[in-house]
């Protein structure tokens, strides 16, 4: 009967995809080592305003990034290694400018990868959308950086340890 032979074809065509899914989990989990979470980025109005009513405190100084158009720093727990990033957008030519207008918050999240290579590696194996080139962070002492974006539209920062000029 016509409708078997369809059965028996969607069972290996389901069998297949499930082969091709164990396989793309092992690719991700190689990867996914090569990669670590490394802060989490918080836009926020004005940083000594937010810190004076916060329980993060200050790790490092406030830099002013002129690619970003942002003052920008470090803040943890006391005691603990958890970080963020807080991010001020000075003026509306700003990248973050039109996200601080819908309110403050979240912003991204930062993954620290070894190099520009493995980075870019990640971002074709997870097919993440490039926003921007790598460039030098200032608040990283010139480490390269690259923002994308995930296929679940979820900002991310990629951060390696190699320094551009």
């Amino acid at each position: 009967m016509w409708w078997g032979r369809r059965r028996k074809r969607a069972k290996s065509h389901n069998a297949e995809l499930l082969r091709n899914n164990c396989r793309y989990a092992t690719i991700t989990t190689e990867i996914q080592m090569n990669a670590r979470l490394h802060h989490t980025g918080i836009i926020v109005a004005n940083i000594e305003a937010y810190l004076a009513n916060s329980f993060w405190e200050l790790r490092g100084e406030i830099v002013t990034d002129p690619l970003q158009q942002a003052r920008l720093c470090m803040v943890g727990l006391p005691g603990e290694e958890a970080k963020a990033e807080l991010i001020e957008p000075i003026g509306e030519n700003s990248r973050m400018y039109a996200t601080l207008q819908r309110g403050p918050g979240p912003h991204h999240l930062c993954f620290h990868v070894a190099t520009m290579t493995d980075g870019d590696a990640l971002i074709r194996e997870y097919r993440l959308l490039p926003v921007t080139p790598w460039e030098p962070a200032v608040l990283f002492a010139g480490r390269a950086v690259r923002f994308v974006y995930s296929r679940s539209r979820e900002l991310m920062e990629l951060l390696c340890d190699e320094i551009i000029a």
